[in-house]
């Protein structure tokens, strides 16, 4: 099972992932976006596969 589970149109996920999310969504958007390729950096270097499970925005 993933950490993100969907249930119609509400995904749910773990609260530390809810807090970063709340977190990042603070910031201004450039920040944000800095935030963002971080993250998918951090992914990407954990699984490199990754990505074919992810919708790009």
């Amino acid at each position: 099972m993933g950490i993100f589970i969907s249930e119609g149109d509400e995904i749910i996920c773990p609260p530390v992932a809810k807090q970063i999310i709340e977190m990042i969504d603070m910031l201004p958007e450039q920040e944000q976006k800095l935030a963002f390729e971080f993250i998918k950096r951090m992914v990407l270097a954990w699984d490199c596969d990754f990505t074919k499970l992810t919708l790009t925005a």
